[in-house]
């Protein structure tokens, strides 16, 4: 299950990023981590860490209600806590 959902938010995260025209090293740049780490988070091999996800959340504006989603689908709880966290921090 885990998995499924890194993979959904890998996948998520990319789309978003290439959408808004932002090079994977640029987003690696400002999430001060480097492009191989953000690529394994895009291919949804390792989950990135809650407080990252957060940052990702804030710079590309992901959208609450299909974060939402994904974790449903993911079988997991909401993802209305960590967007609202996300919020809160970077506002």
């Amino acid at each position: 299950m885990h998995s499924h959902l890194a993979k959904m938010l890998g996948q998520y995260i990319k789309e978003i990023r290439q959408k808004k025209n932002i090079l994977q090293k640029d987003l690696a740049f400002k999430l001060q981590i480097s492009s191989q780490f953000l690529g394994r988070i895009e291919r949804g091999e390792v989950m990135a860490p809650i407080n990252l996800l957060r940052t990702i959340i804030t710079i590309l504006e992901l959208n609450q209600s299909r974060l939402n989603k994904i974790y449903r689908n993911a079988g997991t709880k909401t993802a209305k806590d960590l967007f609202n966290k996300s919020r809160d921090t970077f506002l």
